[in-house]
């Protein structure tokens, strides 16, 4: 499906039976997942072709992009929440997936549409949910364009105060998750938007300051059960890895240099199984291994629920403190991925 003839037939396809008009309402909640699915998947959206191209070619595909973002604005505008929800969904992916000339020339108009659901009156919850991961997924990509940064900064300043006034009115976590990943891309992008609002919201600072908290620990406990198990699953296939090649190559006529350089490498891996599996039965007795592996979730859980039971009781601290405490939230989770 990479053929520039075949992508614009895929993406009227996608618009015909997956993404209704104002006059048809969706079938079925997936169709959306459908369609992002497709649209990522197969670039649907770049609109780039090999000078080569047939200009005709070039031309129909501009022309399916052109008609699927008409029709996800227009949905986005609907008063249906859960067309307006699909829309904004919809804008957020274009927004990251489309061409970079298509994003700069139409990026100001998508803003003032999810701008619109994030002021009151306010729309559903699950409408503002979508509008700050939509939000956030704009304000990414045009991180990334050095001659938009003053127009960035300016746009910025007007989404800090609808967030916090939202923060105010909605108290779900699934809304703070969203909201403060909106916050802390702002923090790390535009700066100079979010510190003209240092001393201007000091009634959240508390608040805030504790649902960051708590959302870095729910990140460190996926991050430490994540890595527990990718690095079970590492071993478990090399061990597999290295005595399948041992055991195919062991009645083949190989040059005994090769020959040699397999055993040593089995012998190597037998090496470390031996000294991973002595260790453990040396120094940690089973019962407290088994006892150990069997509770990690239910501390780890207890920890988290401790947390979230005394995030309403956190000391107050200053707006910039709860800015601060973003941008190092930011910073620390790509440090643990690296």
């Amino acid at each position: 499906m990479y053929g520039v003839a075949l992508k614009p037939q895929l993406l009227r396809s996608l618009l015909r039976e997956y993404i209704p008009d104002e006059k048809h309402s969706f079938r079925n909640s997936l169709d959306v997942s459908h369609a992002v699915s497709a649209v990522k998947t197969h670039h649907l959206l770049w609109e780039w072709a090999p000078s080569s191209t047939d200009q005709k070619l070039s031309d129909g595909w501009k022309s399916a992009v052109d008609a699927w973002v008409n029709r996800v604005s227009a949905l986005a505008s609907s008063s249906m929440p859960d067309k307006s929800w699909a829309g904004i969904c919809l804008l957020g992916l274009t927004s990251q997936e489309c061409s970079s000339e298509r994003f700069l020339a139409s990026y100001s108009e998508w803003f003032n549409k999810i701008l619109s659901h994030m002021q009151p009156p306010s729309d559903s919850h699950f409408v503002r949910v979508a509008s700050c991961a939509s939000m956030s997924d704009l304000f990414t990509r045009l991180g990334g364009f050095p001659n938009a940064k003053k127009d960035g900064n300016s746009q910025a300043s007007k989404l800090i105060q609808p967030v916090l006034k939202l923060l105010n009115e909605d108290s779900s976590d699934a809304f703070w998750e969203e909201a403060i990943s909106l916050l802390c891309t702002l923090t790390n992008v535009f700066p100079a938007s979010v510190s003209r609002h240092y001393d201007s919201n000091m009634n959240l600072s508390g608040e805030l300051y504790s649902r960051i908290g708590l959302q870095r620990k729910m990140y460190s406990l996926k991050c430490y059960i994540s890595s527990w198990l990718d690095h079970r699953i590492l071993a478990t296939t090399t061990l597999e890895a290295i005595g399948g090649l041992w055991f195919s190559t062991r009645k083949l006529e190989l040059h005994p240099a090769i020959r040699s350089l397999i055993g040593s490498i089995v012998g190597m891996t037998a090496l470390q199984v031996t000294l991973r599996v002595s260790t453990l039965l040396s120094f940690v007795p089973v019962s407290s291994g088994s006892w150990h592996s069997s509770s990690s979730w239910s501390s780890n859980a207890s920890k988290y629920d401790a947390s979230a039971q005394s995030h309403h009781t956190s000391a107050d601290v200053t707006s910039k403190d709860s800015v601060s405490c973003c941008k190092n939230s930011h910073l620390d989770d790509h440090q643990d991925n690296v």
